[in-house]
C-alpha cells in the first residue's frame, strides 16, 4: 500500500534507497506517518530536499481520492467545497507527480497546489495554482469588487473575468444553476457581469466558433443578443491545436445553417456576415455580395498576418502557415515575398469562380482536412459547377 500511495517518492528515490528508507522505519511505519518519518530521515540519508513535501502531497491526493463530498446547488459563484489549497516550498511538484518522477526535479521556490473534485465527472484534479487563480479565489472568498481585484493583481478586469470563467470551467469554482455553468438568467434579465459591461457603453461584439455541437444554438443566441450586444457573428472551426478535440459540422448541415443564418440576418441588424460561403447564397438570390471574411474574402497574408512571440510570421492565425521570421527579415520583405503571394492567391481550384475576389474559401479549413491548400477547393463549398466556372 505504501508503494502505491507514494509511488512518485519511490520512483524518485530509486529501488535501493527506497528499500533503505523502509528498513530504517522498521516497525514504526504507518501510511499516515510516512511523510513525517521520511522528513526525519531526509538529512541523515541525504534524500532530496523535496521528498517529504512530495510525500505530503501524495498523501493528500490519496485522501481526496477516497472521499466523495456531495456538491449542492448554489445561488452565486462560490468555491467548490472539495477544494483544498496546499502551500508548498517547491515548484513543479504536480508536474513531477504526473511524470511519475521522470520529469524535471522540483525547484526550491514557494508555490500553492490546489486539489479538487470535478463537480460533474467526480474526477480528482490537481494543479499548481497560477497567480490569476489565486486572485480569482481571493475575489470570490472575500467578495472583492472585480475592479479592485484587478488593481491589486495589476491585471485588467477582463483578465479577472477570464480567470473566473476558466475556474468555473475547470470546476474549482461553481456557478449557480448548474454545477459548472452559469444559469440562464430569468426572462428579461441578463448576467450581472454582462450588464456591468454594457452599462460602461463599451462597443460589444460576440463572435463564436462554429462546431457540430453548437450549430443549433447560434440563431437562438443571436436573437437573445439582438438588444444586448452591438454585433454578432461566427467563424468556422479550424481543427488545429485545441480545436483538434472538436468536430466541424457536416457539409449538408452547414449549408442549411448558412441559409437560415442569412435569412435571419436580413431581419436582425446585429447579425454580421463573415463566412465567405454566404456569398454563394446571396449570388443565388441576386442579392448584394459582401466582403467575406475580412472584407476581401480570405485575408491570409493580405490584410492580416499572425506574429508569434518567437518572431515567426504566419499567413493566418488559424493554422500553421509560416512565411518568415521577423527577427531575420523585415515585415515589408516578408509580406512581399513569393510565398505570401501564394497564400494571397489561394487555391488554384477557386480562381475561375466569379466569387473568388470576395471568397477564396478558407485555407485553414482545407488545411484541417488534409487538403493541398494551394491546389484543392475546400469541401464545404456548395457552389454549382456552372456558377463556379469549375
Amino acid at each position: 500500500m505504501v508503494e502505491k500511495i507514494f509511488s512518485t517518492c519511490r520512483h524518485a528515490l530509486g529501488s535501493e534507497t527506497w528499500g533503505r528508507v523502509l528498513t530504517a522505519m522498521d516497525g514504526d511505519l504507518t501510511i499516515q506517518s510516512f511523510p513525517d518519518m521520511l522528513a526525519s530521515l531526509a538529512e541523515s540519508m541525504e534524500l532530496p530536499g523535496y521528498i517529504a513535501d512530495l510525500a505530503c502531497l501524495e498523501w493528500i491526493l490519496h485522501k481526496k481520492t477516497a472521499v466523495d463530498n456531495p456538491i449542492r446547488r448554489i445561488q452565486t459563484v462560490t468555491v467548490n467545497p472539495t477544494l483544498t489549497m496546499v502551500p508548498v516550498p517547491w515548484k513543479n511538484l504536480t508536474a513531477f507527480i504526473r511524470s511519475n518522477a521522470t520529469g524535471a526535479a522540483p525547484l526550491n521556490e514557494p508555490a500553492h497546489v490546489i486539489v479538487w473534485r470535478h463537480p460533474e465527472s467526480k474526477d480528482l484534479h490537481f494543479r499548481e495554482a497560477r497567480d490569476i487563480d489565486l486572485l480569482a479565489l481571493k475575489l470570490i472568498i472575500e467578495q472583492i469588487d472585480p475592479k479592485e481585484a484587478a488593481r491589486l493583481g495589476k491585471v485588467t478586469p477582463g483578465d479577472i473575468q477570464t480567470a473566473i470563467d476558466q475556474a468555473i470551467s475547470l470546476g474549482f469554482l461553481l456557478s449557480p444553476g448548474s454545477r459548472i455553468r452559469r444559469a440562464k438568467p430569468p426572462a428579461g434579465e441578463i448576467d450581472p457581469s454582462l450588464a456591468s459591461f454594457l452599462s460602461a457603453e463599451i462597443f460589444s461584439m460576440v463572435m463564436l466558433t462554429l462546431t457540430r455541437d453548437n450549430l443549433a444554438q447560434v440563431l437562438p443566441l443571436a436573437k437573445l443578443l439582438e438588444d444586448r450586444a452591438d454585433a454578432f457573428t461566427f467563424n468556422r472551426l479550424s481543427t488545429v491545436g485545441k480545436g483538434a478535440t472538436l468536430l466541424m459540422p457536416e457539409k449538408a448541415a452547414f449549408e442549411s445553417f448558412l441559409r437560415e443564418y442569412d435569412a435571419a440576418a436580413a431581419k436582425n441588424p446585429k447579425m454580421g456576415l463573415k463566412d465567405n460561403l454566404i456569398n454563394i447564397i446571396r449570388q443565388e438570390k441576386s442579392a448584394a455580395l459582401f466582403g467575406g471574411c475580412t472584407g476581401h474574402g480570405c485575408g491570409a497574408a493580405f490584410n492580416f498576418l499572425g506574429l508569434l512571440p518567437d518572431g515567426e510570421v504566419h499567413a493566418c492565425r488559424k493554422f500553421p502557415s509560416l512565411v518568415g521570421n521577423i527577427t531575420k527579415h523585415r515585415l515589408y520583405d516578408i509580406y512581399n515575398s513569393d510565398l505570401t503571394e501564394r497564400y494571397r492567391a489561394g487555391s488554384r481550384a477557386c480562381r475561375s469562380c466569379r466569387l473568388n475576389p470576395v471568397c477564396r474559401g478558407c485555407l485553414a479549413i482545407a488545411f484541417s482536412l488534409g487538403l493541398d491548400i494551394f491546389k484543392e477547393k475546400g469541401p464545404f463549398c456548395f457552389a454549382s459547377q456552372q456558377f463556379s466556372g469549375a
